[in-house]
């Protein structure tokens, strides 16, 4: 059986497209955007906005699936 490595840069080259979705939540989550005197505070902050839009993501996706079985 043969192994095939992969080298690390070459995979680090190859650029997969993001959704508006995906762009507009890394530019809201970019904590070095915020003042580094309230890190701790950011940190949590941006933990919290993180895990709404992944909540509000899942349940658009339950509603698209639920309309699509109907």
């Amino acid at each position: 059986m043969r192994v095939q490595s992969i080298y690390l840069p070459d995979l680090m080259r190859v650029k997969i497209p993001l959704t508006d979705a995906e762009l507009i939540k890394a530019l809201l989550l970019q904590a070095d955007l915020y003042p580094a005197s309230e890190e701790r505070y950011v940190r949590q902050r941006l933990f919290e906005i993180a895990s709404e839009w992944d909540d509000i993501e899942a349940k658009l996706q339950d509603e698209k699936n639920v309309a699509i079985s109907q």
